[in-house]
């Protein structure tokens, strides 16, 4: 008797473990193939865009067949800037079933798909925390940080 109990709690632990795990969402919308288009457009170098979910983040990953300029950069992250409103993050978390402000976006630009991580990383979040983390004030992905 006391096997089987043993073994029925390890299964739920196991159940709830999984079920606790965040789910990856791809998500597109309108305004995700619209950005999509526009990005396409911009340079050939462009080899593919995809957004994806995953609470409580949005990514969307940029691939390029070569080592992009400083000015194409630019530019993709400008288009993104611009996609990166709160009508269009709203509407993504609602697609996902999300009920709450997307909480970051992030831009990964990969130019090469056997490195382990992005070349270029961006992002930008819906809040700002200052100097105290306590205190949150609402940025609305206005403030945007490269990684290297």
């Amino acid at each position: 008797m006391s096997k089987r109990l043993l073994l029925y709690c390890i299964f739920c632990v196991v159940i709830a473990t999984i079920s606790a795990c965040s789910q990856t969402y791809s998500v597109t919308t309108a305004s995700t193939t619209a950005l999509k288009k526009e990005l396409r457009e911009m340079s050939e170098m462009i080899t593919g865009f995809r957004c994806s979910f995953t609470r409580p983040q949005l990514t969307c990953r940029v691939a390029m067949s070569r080592e992009p300029n400083e000015q194409l950069l630019e530019s993709i992250l400008v288009k993104v800037k611009a996609f990166s409103t709160l009508e269009n993050l709203d509407e993504i978390a609602r697609k996902v079933h999300w009920n709450d402000h997307v909480w970051r976006i992030r831009l990964l630009i990969e130019t090469d798909r056997k490195a382990s991580k992005p070349q270029y990383e961006y992002s930008a979040e819906y809040y700002r925390y200052n100097f105290d983390p306590r205190v949150q004030e609402v940025d609305a992905y206005q403030t945007w940080q490269r990684y290297e």
